[in-house]
């Protein structure tokens, strides 16, 4: 089992576009575009979210979720935790 180190109680959590952007769409090696069509918004939507500039709404969580088969219950989670 791998030990990691603990979270830096000081360190901001991240956005959940962030984590779109730097690591769920090259792990599944798709573009914005093709992301945006698959998800069913627009690529200017999709963007705002990668950008920073957009929230996680809970309709978008449950697209999300489904485009990366891990369910639409971590993206709110991340969103609120972002907020604080």
């Amino acid at each position: 089992m791998t030990d990691y180190p603990a979270r830096d109680p000081n360190r901001q959590p991240m956005h959940p576009g962030a984590l779109l952007r730097e690591d769920v769409l090259p792990a599944l090696r798709v573009s914005v575009t093709p992301a945006a069509e698959k998800l069913g918004v627009s690529r200017q939507t999709l963007h705002a979210i990668l950008a920073e500039r957009a929230a996680i709404t809970p309709e978008m969580a449950m697209r999300i979720g489904k485009f990366c088969f891990n369910g639409p219950d971590i993206w709110p989670t991340r969103s609120r935790q972002y907020r604080r």
